[in-house]
């Protein structure tokens, strides 16, 4: 009967050694949970966001004169006021070597209507670890 144990044990070892998993080429398609862009937007009005207000966030490849490429974009709801902190989680494996990166924002009323937008590009490096700060313009009211 003590002859048996360690055959036991051997093919126990064998069994849990099959069972364990093996990296494939599919999850390395997976974003990186690490790839995220720390940002913060602002205004300069004294006022309260809009009723229902949420911020739109976009990555985006490109120089100015080219059709921008969207990388990642995210909105964020519930916002109270600014500053407005947010994290931009993006997959690295959409950027291209050289491409010139930068954030647009958007804030919008409960209706989708715009109230703040960034006024230009504001350039990113991803990978930098400082938070991006830039300020958002009122968008005049439509007459």
């Amino acid at each position: 009967m003590h002859r048996s144990v360690p055959l036991l044990l051997a093919a126990c070892t064998l069994s849990l050694a099959a069972c364990q998993s093996v990296p494939t080429r599919h999850a390395a398609a997976v974003p990186d949970a690490g790839a995220v862009l720390r940002g913060s937007a602002a205004y300069l009005e004294r006022i309260a966001p809009p009723p229902g207000a949420a911020l739109e966030v976009q990555l985006i490849a490109g120089a100015a004169s080219d059709a921008p490429e969207t990388i990642a974009m995210q909105r964020f709801d519930g916002l109270r006021g600014p500053p407005y902190a947010f994290e931009l989680r993006y997959d690295p494996s959409r950027l291209r070597a050289g491409a010139d990166l930068s954030l647009r924002a958007a804030l919008r009323d409960a209706h989708g209507r715009l109230a703040f937008v960034t006024p230009a590009r504001v350039p990113v490096t991803p990978g930098d670890e400082h938070v991006v700060a830039f300020r958002l313009a009122r968008v005049a009211a439509a007459r």
